[in-house]
């Protein structure tokens, strides 16, 4: 996650923890950041970036979440039936042209594959 700059990681650089994510971003919406979201296009990952997205009360953006980045980055990794429907309840319209490109090739990006990308 970013926030103000999309061009350059700062102290608003958070990983993994769905819950101390979204403490801080309580803050951030409080200080009126911007925030800039990047994760894993992945069903999991698509789903924690639309649940951060509904929750946060300030200006959210995702951030290399794009079918481009998913073409450039694709995995060899199959994702499992079981996975798959996780997709189901992604309703974001921002989201919905990744996930019909998931659901086409059935395979995932993680976000260690857009380093450079970012």
């Amino acid at each position: 996650m970013l926030t103000g700059n999309p061009h350059a990681f700062d102290n608003g650089t958070v990983a993994g923890n769905f819950l101390y994510q979204m403490m801080q971003m309580d803050l951030f919406a409080k200080s009126g950041i911007r925030v800039y979201y990047a994760g894993d296009l992945d069903p999991e990952g698509i789903l924690i970036a639309q649940k951060l997205s509904q929750y946060y009360k300030g200006e959210f953006h995702y951030w290399h979440m794009e079918t481009a980045d998913y073409e450039k980055c694709r995995s060899e990794e199959v994702i499992s039936p079981k996975r798959m429907k996780i997709l189901e309840r992604i309703t974001d319209g921002r989201l919905k042209p990744v996930v019909d490109r998931i659901e086409e090739y059935g395979t995932a990006v993680y976000q260690e594959m857009l380093v450079e990308e970012m």
